[in-house]
């Protein structure tokens, strides 16, 4: 894949890799971090809805609507820009068709489309990476050679610098706005449905596999149910963390269902 000059390839892909599994979110915006994604996962439905139409992954639609508008369902997931109108900035003029005001589903699935995002079929945790730059600009890679606060911000990734409004750069600047892949940490620890697999993993099939129920005897009593687990609070400490457990369940877990398919279970 190509967009706006930058490929997407084996290299760049090892790039993300390297950054995700390095990854630790900032304590000092945990709380934030756990908050934002509890907002984002009670609205899951709507996102759900905009991957089912588009193929693009929920939890990326929800980072980049929190990115673009603090989640705001009264904008447009382009850039942020009210719905009541087409957008002025970059993006200019979307939706192009149709008359304002525009659904928010309506902005949403157009956006993704003048992105190049929908149809696409193989998403990965690099191409998600890759995507989201792309999404807002390839600037702090091709002029800064720094990695962009729109994935990293709130992270050890991060570095100062900052594009304070359109092809307006600041070196002293610290994005302050929560970053997209702290997030996307924080939601897959809320939900692993969520989870987009890294590259050259199988994920397992998301609906259990059925298993025989062992025949109860009469003469034993019957058990108790056990009681249901106690939620715990997400303490979301950084990505490295969750990746490398994400990261080796995944090879776990296809291991395991190789093992299944070839016993013929599933």
């Amino acid at each position: 894949a190509n967009m706006i000059g930058i490929s997407y390839d084996a290299t760049i892909a090892a790039e993300y890799r390297g950054l995700w599994m390095r990854m630790t979110t900032d304590p000092s915006v945990i709380a934030e971090v756990n908050h934002e994604a509890r907002k984002l996962y009670t609205t899951m439905d709507i996102y759900h809805a905009v991957e089912m139409a588009t193929g693009v992954p929920a939890s990326f639609v929800a980072v980049v609507h929190n990115r673009e508008s603090d989640a705001d369902f009264t904008t447009n997931l382009a850039n942020g820009a009210p719905l009541t109108a087409r957008t002025i900035h970059v993006p200019a003029g979307r939706p192009p068709t149709g008359s304002p005001p525009f659904s928010w589903t309506e902005a949403a699935i157009d956006a993704l489309t003048y992105e190049g995002l929908v149809g696409h079929r193989n998403w990965t945790l690099e191409f998600t990476c890759y995507a989201l730059e792309r999404y807002n600009g390839f600037g702090y890679r091709l002029y800064y050679n720094e990695p962009s606060p729109y994935l990293w911000s709130g992270s050890n990734i991060q570095q100062p610098g900052k594009y304070i409004a359109d092809g307006q750069f600041n070196r002293t600047a610290y994005d302050t706005q929560l970053g997209c892949l702290p997030l996307i940490a924080a939601l897959w620890v809320l939900d692993p449905s969520l989870r987009i697999p890294m590259e050259g993993i199988t994920p397992m099939p998301t609906q259990p596999i059925p298993q025989p129920q062992p025949k109860r005897d009469p003469t034993m009593p019957t058990p108790r149910p056990s009681p249901p687990p106690i939620a715990a609070p997400i303490a979301v400490f950084g990505g490295g963390l969750l990746a490398a457990y994400l990261y080796l369940k995944d090879q776990v877990d296809a291991v395991i269902h190789q093992l299944l398919h070839f016993l013929g279970l599933v």
